[in-house]
């Protein structure tokens, strides 16, 4: 794989190259009536439910090039989720960290109270 296709492959992966526009009402009637008759719907419309089973929407993908400043802007912003969910999970690892020395503690209390014999 060249580093072109490397390129565009992890631009779609991100969603940098590939948009979802909202179909109008007129759009998304139509496609309803289109998979009501089971006709395929054109390459770039997709439907997703939205929330429940009765928000059915449908969105026109487009591909975009972006400008290098807004590919670097929206790769901060990712950058920032990412850290913001690591920043989430360390507060596990410290409470954990905290019940392991409290369970260690107690047991060299107990190891220390069954040599001396103390009942």
């Amino acid at each position: 794989m060249s580093n072109n296709d490397l390129i565009r492959k992890k631009r779609k992966e991100y969603g940098i190259t590939e948009i979802k526009i909202p179909c109008t009402e007129e759009e998304t009637a139509l496609y309803k009536q289109m998979e009501a008759n089971q006709q395929k719907l054109p390459e770039n419309i997709i439907g997703v439910y939205e929330g429940t089973y009765t928000n059915y929407k449908y969105y026109r993908k487009e591909t975009r090039e972006y400008s290098q400043e807004e590919i670097n802007e929206l790769l901060k912003y990712k950058e920032l989720d990412f850290l913001s969910d690591i920043r989430k999970h360390t507060g596990l690892f410290y409470v954990l960290a905290v019940l392991g020395l409290i369970a260690s503690g107690l047991a060299l209390v107990v190891g220390i109270i069954n040599c001396a014999g103390i009942n």
